[in-house]
This record gives C-alpha cells, structure tokens and sequence, in this order.
C-alpha cells in the first residue's frame, strides 16, 4: 500500500475514536520516559523517574503534577522545526523497532556526524506533540542546549523525521522507544487539567 494511503487510512480509524491516544514507552539516558499523547486535543502527558508534568499546547501551559500542582505559562517560539545548522539525511530503510518500521537516518553538524536515528514521517502528526511537549520542558528546565553542539541536538531536531525510535548508535542509544501504541486509551484524569487550575467547559471536561 502507499504509503500516502497508508496514512489517510490511519488517519481516519484513529480520528473514528475520539479517546484514542498515542502511548509511547521509551527509554531516555538509561531512565524510563512515559509520554501520553492525545493529538486531537494538544495535550501530552510526560512522566520520568520522581516527576510527571501535563504539556497543554493548545492553551500554553505546562502544570507540573503532584501534591501541590503548579503552572507555567510557555510556548515554542515560530520556526522551532528549522533545522540549520544541523543536517538529517536519510539513507535507507532501518530495521523493525518496537514493532514498527523505521527509516535510518544520520544526523549531522557541520561535517560532523551527531547521531544515528531510526524514525519513521508517517507518524509524525500523532507524535509530534509529543516532540513539542519534551522540548518545552526542556527549555524550562535549562536543559535545552544555547549553542549547537553534536552531543546535544534539541529534540525538535531529533524529532523532525518522526518520533524518534532510536537515537545515538543502534548498540549504544541515548533513546530508544521500547513500545508505541496509537490506540490508546486514557482512564479518566489522566490528560486532566489539575483541580486547582481547572475551568468548567460546557458539555464538555476541563
């Protein structure tokens, strides 16, 4: 099947169900990442070791979860998918990785190779909020690299081919997917706005 045909497909089965979301289960610098990803609302779920924080991109907030929840105001500045001064190139089909199929690519700075990843552009329009919520705390968090350097490319670069199911090299990842699934579905709360900071919409949840 082509693949255009194969994405207005899927397009159409996961819009049919309006709670379906994207799970993703990966693996981050040798800790566990949990991102739940509703793609029609803009809301992702970001859980690592110790923390968990609720990405509203739509609305332009970040709430960190917990006890006493907080928000902050944030947003991607306009043209964050540019790629200068890195450079992806795409060399081929890569192998099968959690479950899915992946396109191998090299990223480079300069003339310098940076990283290998295995990504796959069909599911660039589930996952890429997903890419947008990890680079917002990022940059909330003073993670976000202020100068290009090879060992350090933004996710939005890293993301810019499809959500990434590997990146670093195939025997040595900085991030590797473990399981990604595009129908599921979050019990109730889950993608909740915190109490404390939750407005009744009509008809609808906050």
């Amino acid at each position: 099947m082509p693949v255009r045909a194969l994405i207005a497909l899927l397009l159409v089965l996961v819009a049919g169900a309006a709670d379906a979301a994207v799970l993703i289960e990966a693996r981050s610098r040798g800790e566990p990442l949990r991102l739940v990803v509703d793609w029609q609302g803009g809301r992702v779920r970001v859980e690592r070791p110790g923390e968990a924080h609720l990405v509203d991109l739509a609305a332009g907030f970040v709430y960190e979860l917990g006890a006493t929840p907080t928000r902050t105001s944030a947003f991607l500045r306009p043209g964050y998918q540019e790629p200068p001064p890195w450079r992806l190139e795409t060399f081929g089909p890569g192998p099968i990785r959690a479950g899915h199929a992946s396109i191998y690519h090299v990223l480079f700075l300069g003339e310098q190779v940076c990283a290998e990843i295995l990504a796959n552009p069909w599911m660039i329009p589930f996952t890429d909020p997903g890419v947008q919520a990890l680079a917002l705390l990022e940059r909330l968090k003073g993670e976000a690299p202020e100068a290009a350097d090879c060992g350090e490319a933004p996710l939005t670069t890293l993301g810019a081919a499809g959500w990434p199911l590997l990146v670093g090299k195939i025997d040595r990842p900085t991030l590797e997917t473990r399981s990604i699934r595009f129908d599921y579905r979050p019990p109730a709360g889950e993608l909740a706005v915190p109490a404390p900071f939750a407005e009744p919409i009509q008809g609808g949840q906050p």
